[in-house]
């Protein structure tokens, strides 16, 4: 994995720890303007241009104290808890939409 992808990693992990909500608010910008960024939409310099360059400047993010740990060799897809169990609570109710659906 390259410096750039391991710093997107942590710069995301971090992000999902305060949420991009609390992140824009400290940061006194506009939560939709934030989270353009960091979803890489409609904003000329994206998360993964920020990243690689904090690796053009030197910077490896991974090695900082207290940075999430990230695999080698998985992608991995970071969100916070409450957005992940609505998540499954929507699955589920898909399921149970297509299973009354289909008669079963």
């Amino acid at each position: 994995m390259k410096v750039a992808e391991r710093n997107e990693n942590v710069v995301v992990g971090l992000i999902a720890k305060r949420t991009q909500v609390a992140v824009a608010n400290a940061l006194g910008i506009d939560r939709t303007n934030f989270n353009r960024f960091h979803n890489s939409r409609g904003h000329g310099l994206s998360l993964k241009k920020f990243c690689e360059l904090l690796e053009l400047l030197g910077l490896d993010l991974s090695r900082l104290e207290g940075a999430p740990e990230i695999p080698e060799d998985v992608d991995t897809v970071t969100m916070p808890r409450a957005e992940y169990e609505a998540m499954l609570e929507r699955q589920d109710a898909m399921r149970t939409l297509l299973k009354h659906s289909l008669g079963d």
